[in-house]
């Protein structure tokens, strides 16, 4: 057989200078004719239908801290493969809203224990979408320092107890007594 020639080229493909190039996802369409060889009759042109797949895509969050604190936010951020592209966009999503939310690409975390997240990218008419492998976080209880003074009457006599740097976890208690000395 002799050389292909391409005609009749439509969809997902172009011809160009006897090659077929895909341009994106879709149906690719050509009619193909073979030249003739010498002495044997040349066939006839045969048309073509050729389906071009999406490509596929993978997407991880690569920066969530853990712990994080109990009222603290941080914008997470994404590594795409292959790069977005035109018409894609990222979404991020919490499977335990109670613990942490997103507002955008900003985590909160509201209360003690587990958040998970994932993030999506939404595809576009040439590549599949994808969402990550969930992120576990920790959010650990927000921290508070107690300070000040207590002053009053112990045993008959004037008292002043001072405390400065001590910490107690939310709803927690801080204590101290008094000794004789």
């Amino acid at each position: 057989t002799g050389a292909l020639s391409y005609g009749s080229v439509g969809g997902a493909c172009t011809e160009a200078g006897g090659q077929l190039h895909i341009t994106g996802a879709g149906t690719c369409t050509y009619g193909a004719t073979a030249a003739g060889i010498a002495g044997v009759l040349a066939p006839a042109t045969q048309s073509c239908t050729v389906l071009v797949a999406k490509a596929g895509t993978s997407i991880a969050i690569v920066n969530a801290p853990t712990p994080m604190t109990q009222g603290t936010s941080v914008a997470l951020s994404v590594t795409p493969t292959p790069a977005l592209a035109t018409g894609e966009n990222v979404t991020f999503a919490s499977t335990t809203p109670v613990i942490c939310a997103f507002t955008s690409s900003t985590l909160t975390a509201a209360q003690p224990g587990t958040c998970i997240v994932t993030a999506t990218r939404s595809g576009n008419a040439n590549l599949l979408g994808s969402t990550s492998d969930p992120v576990s976080i920790t959010v650990a209880p927000r921290m508070f320092t107690v300070s000040g003074t207590v002053t009053g009457v112990v045993g008959g006599q004037a008292a002043s107890v001072s405390n400065s740097g001590g910490a107690a976890q939310t709803g927690g208690s801080f204590s101290f007594s008094l000794a004789q000395g």
